[in-house]
């Protein structure tokens, strides 16, 4: 069978813009995919995306949507079951992408039932701060039929080593092959007009801008930050920070109160969520991205930054170390302080400097994570899990 007649659906809860990191790397696979000649297809849930998210992600990729029953936490779909039997029988690889809901249950049924390899991408989803988030929850759930799938799984996927790391603390020895996450780097830019900016946050005008851009949650370390720089704002009048992301459980209010109380409200900015265009213009117009996140799977919105040649700082919860040995970033412990100094000699490096920095993180993206390479890997685990194959021994651990 040749490449072009084969076939692999990839299931997943959601694909909607509104999810998160999973949403947009599935559809952008997919798309990669379709575009190398595997055809790609979606399975996923109703209520869970937008045709306005098919039409921003990518039209080409054909999608099937079933609709869910109560619990919504576990989003048990009878449709979506009927929809796999009927339509995905003759697919070659089923590819399940998250844990703990009812879409891993319906991939390793129909991988079972047909007799086709499953891949499953765990999305640092058994990494030890997301396995705390409803830990009885998990542990009963993992007892009913998560084990059971992860156990079943041909191939098991991790984009980074620290993920590999927590696969096997948990227990199972299936290959995992280690790919990144990846990104089109011809989307972003290094440089944009900032006056509609300045014009919707006037605060911004003249100003150099540290971004921030992320779910506003406790894993994400934006606390730590909101201290960080309510030392620092009074010294670096010439900064502004920008705080970009959807707010989730309220978190912005403790982020507001820290910075109220050192007395930098006037110095930060709340932007609420930003999707398409608008986020990657502010991730051009930005001087320095920071995720002070304290547990990261891969962290996208670091390589999103990286390819807009923007200086990068994040923590080691992150698989960032690229960031010291390229010379593209610092690379630091979690904590306020050391957030403190690095953004510190960030912020007195000269504009040149700071640029030169960018520059080799774009360098870098372009080299190990633009998507047309990390789909052409998924394809060649792919083959390999079909076989007979090569061992690809540069990704793939047995």
């Amino acid at each position: 069978m040749s490449e072009l007649d084969q076939r692999v659906v990839h299931i997943v809860s959601s694909v909607s813009r509104l999810a998160g990191g999973v949403a947009p790397v599935v559809w952008s696979l997919a798309s990669y995919q379709r575009s190398l000649g595997f055809e790609s297809s979606i399975a996923t849930l109703h209520d869970c995306y937008t045709d306005e998210d098919v039409r921003i992600c990518d039209n080409r990729v054909p999608v099937y949507a079933g609709r869910t029953r109560w619990p919504r936490s576990f989003a048990y779909s009878s449709d979506l079951r009927r929809y796999l039997s009927s339509e995905c029988r003759d697919v070659d690889i089923v590819h399940v992408h998250g844990l703990w809901e009812y879409t891993s249950v319906a991939a390793r049924r129909h991988a079972g039932r047909f007799g086709i390899p499953l891949i499953a991408s765990t999305h640092g989803m058994l990494k030890a701060g997301a396995l705390n988030i409803h830990r009885g929850r998990k542990m009963v759930v993992g007892w009913l039929f998560q084990n059971r799938v992860l156990r079943s799984a041909a191939c098991l996927h991790a984009t980074a080593v620290p993920e590999l790391d927590s696969i096997r603390q948990y227990g199972l020895t299936n290959p995992v092959a280690i790919i990144p996450n990846g990104l089109n780097v011809t989307e972003y830019a290094s440089d944009v007009d900032r006056s509609p900016l300045d014009e919707r946050w006037p605060e911004l005008h003249g100003k150099r801008i540290i971004l921030f851009l992320s779910r506003i949650h406790p894993i994400k370390g934006v606390v730590n930050l909101a201290f960080a720089w309510g030392r620092l704002c009074q010294r670096y009048k010439d900064w502004h920070l920008v705080i970009a992301g959807p707010d989730c459980d309220n978190h912005e209010a403790e982020v507001r109160q820290v910075l109220a109380t050192a007395g930098a409200s006037a110095h930060v900015t709340f932007c609420g969520p930003v999707y398409g265009r608008a986020q990657k213009d502010l991730y051009a117009a930005c001087d320095l991205f920071i995720l002070p996140t304290r547990s990261e799977n891969f962290g996208i919105v670091v390589a999103e930054a990286l390819a807009s040649s923007k200086p990068v700082i994040t923590t080691r919860g992150t698989p960032w170390q690229e960031l010291e040995t390229r010379q593209c970033g610092w690379w630091i412990d979690i904590g306020i302080d050391p957030l403190e100094t690095a953004m510190k000699d960030a912020m007195d490096l000269s504009d040149g400097q700071r640029r030169a920095m960018g520059l080799r993180g774009r360098q870098l993206v372009e080299e190990n994570y633009s998507w047309p390479k990390i789909a052409k890997k998924m394809i060649d685990v792919y083959r390999w899990v079909l076989g007979p194959g090569p061992a690809h021994t540069k990704f793939l651990f047995r």
